[in-house]
Order: structure tokens, then sequence, then C-alpha cells
């Protein structure tokens, strides 16, 4: 029997801004016994919901920038080990899937996307006049994000006796142009001029494998799709990729865990990624969910306006 919670009748509606604020809070996706309320800045209330839930949703719009971020248990999991974060008011965004083996997934997700984007959002308060002259120093900055939070799930899991993992996608949308870093098996597409694509690799063996002609990736992914070759809190450590993009007006990314686009091939995900971030992420997550996808599905919509 599936065991997703009844999804709900209404896609969330979009969200208008005219005044410039924030339409609704900014959200946060994770274990709230990890990531106390106590941990987020006071000028920056987050929306915490527990990591048992089977569906969470957020629908925000920030001047030129709006998204639509869902999150659902997946049929075989008793939590939902994934994690995301939006704030376009500061144009950061993140999703991480913890690694479900382990059994601290969910701690692991949640204060990896709180550590990173806390850490991006410092580096923003100190150094914003820097950021439209050196894409160089925003560089510096994610790989710092993602150092921070692989530094802090290595001192969490010294401090549990247990290891903790997760992937995470973290993305810093400043003007015209997106700034990503990726580490894991979660993905980030660019959908521009109806045509999208990955700008994301897997770090998985089989893609490893792959890249050392070692076999061809379908056959290889058979048996080694779900192994992770890099993972933050890994005792390997990281290696992040790091890249950026250019954003035209009706430009959109997709970040989205393994259990979304492991169930959805890449036409399918383009084929319903189509009108608002809203109703696109909805079309999504429903198709997911109709399959009965057993992993926890999330996925963060981005639309440049």
């Amino acid at each position: 029997m599936n065991s997703f919670r009844s999804l709900p009748q209404n896609v969330p509606s979009a969200v208008s801004n005219r005044s410039g604020k924030l339409s609704r809070r900014t959200s946060f996706r994770g274990d709230s016994t990890t990531t106390p309320a106590a941990w987020l800045p006071a000028s920056h209330a987050a929306t915490l919901l527990p990591a048992a839930s089977d569906f969470a949703t957020d629908v925000v719009s920030w001047g030129r920038l709006s998204c639509a971020a869902f999150s659902m248990r997946g049929r075989t999991h008793t939590e939902n080990e994934d994690a995301f974060y939006v704030a376009p008011e500061h144009g950061i965004f993140a999703l991480a899937d913890g690694v479900s083996g382990l059994k601290t997934g969910a701690r692991a997700s949640g204060l990896a996307v709180l550590t990173a984007t806390e850490y991006l959002r410092r580096q923003l308060t100190e150094g914003v006049e820097l950021l439209a002259a050196q894409s160089s120093t925003v560089f510096v900055w994610l790989e710092g994000a993602v150092r921070a939070a692989h530094q802090a799930l290595l001192l969490a899991a010294e401090e549990r006796g247990k290891p903790m993992c997760c992937t995470l996608d973290l993305v810093l949308v400043q003007g015209e142009c997106a700034y990503l870093a990726h580490v894991g098996d979660s993905r980030v597409y660019h959908q521009t001029g109806g045509m999208m694509s990955a700008l994301t690799c897997d770090h998985t063996l089989a893609q490893k494998l792959a890249e050392l002609g070692l076999g061809e990736i379908e056959a290889l992914n058979t048996r080694w799709q779900h192994v992770l070759s890099m993972a933050i809190g890994s005792q390997n450590g990281v290696e992040p990729q790091i890249l950026s993009v250019g954003l035209l007006p009706g430009d959109r990314l997709l970040l989205c865990s393994d259990g979304v686009h492991g169930e959805l091939a890449d036409d399918s995900i383009q084929r319903l990624l189509v009108g608002a971030p809203a109703m696109a992420g909805w079309s999504l997550v429903k198709r997911v969910a109709d399959l009965e996808g057993s992993d926890d599905a999330t996925l963060v919509v981005i639309e440049k306006q």
C-alpha cells in the first residue's frame, strides 16, 4: 500500500509580489531535532517541518525571482531524509538528500543545508559589493559553504558515534547569473528557450567507472547507480563541482533529489516543467507519487522573471 499522505487537492497558488516584500516566510525543511529554531538568526525566521512529514511545500516570490518547493516522503521510508531551503530575497537555494542506510540521513541533510546557507548569508552580508565584480569570489564562497557543511557533519558524526552523510546542491542567484556548488547525486537542471539540460554530474560509483572506461553507464547503473563516490560528511573528503550559468528572463533552474530524477527520465521532466513554478513543481511531484516512488522526492523550481 502506498504510504504517501494524500496529496493536497489544489496546486499551491502562485504568489504575487507588488510590495517588494517576501510573499511568504523563508522556508527550510529539515530535521527539527538537529536544527532548532534557536540556530536561526532572529532576522531570518524559517519554517521548520518535522522530518517525518509526508508532504511539504512552499511558494515564494521576491523581486525578479519566483520559486516553488515540494518534498514528499518515499513509500518505503519512515521519515523524510531530504531537506530544502529557499530564500529568494538573498538568492539562496539549497537541497540535500541524506544517505538513508546510515539511519542519520534526515539529521545530515538538515544540518548540511542549514550550515551551508547560513555561511553564504554571512558572506553576502560582509561582501555584497564584491559580488558583481568578482565571480571568482563567489566560487570561493560556495566552496567555503560546502566545506563548512562537510565539517559540521564530521563533527556531528564524531559526537553521535554514527556516520552522517548527504548530497548537497547549493545555488546562489545574483543578477543575471546563477552560481552552483554540487556534491552527490541530486541534480540541478537549467531550462532555457524550451530546452533543458543537466548542469551537474552525478557523483556515483557508476559514473566514476564509466569515466574510467570500465563499462557503459546504462549497465553500470544497474548495480552502482545509488553508491555515492562523494558525499558531504564522507571521510574521503569533498571536491565540489562549482560552476556558473547565465540566466535570461523566463529561464528556470530545477534542483531535485534522486527520488525525482530516478523515477522520471529527463524528457519526462522537461515535458512536465511547464507553467508557473508552483504548477511545474506540482506536476513533477504528482507524477512521482503516481508512480509510487520508494525514495523521498524533493524539488525546488526557480524562475528568473
